[in-house]
């Protein structure tokens, strides 16, 4: 399987947006979104792109996905 590709944080946003989560608030650099009783915290840094393994861990443990879940949504 090849590697995932790094995004935007607001392709990210844009792809939990579909899966339904809403924005909650903000702490610095960091916006908190929220479905139901689940939180997901993506990191919100101007002209960078999210790091593969930092992607991999909310689509993981915060998004509760798969991988293959998640390129679907691409």
């Amino acid at each position: 399987m090849p590697k995932l590709k790094p995004i935007s944080s607001k392709n990210f946003i844009s792809i939990i947006s579909k899966l339904g989560y809403n924005f909650h608030r903000q702490k610095g650099s960091h916006a908190i979104f929220v479905k139901g009783e689940n939180l997901v915290t993506v990191p919100i840094h101007s002209g960078n792109k999210l790091d593969r393994n930092l992607m991999l861990k909310i689509i993981k443990k915060e998004l509760k996905i798969t991988r293959e879940e998640f390129e679907k949504l691409l």
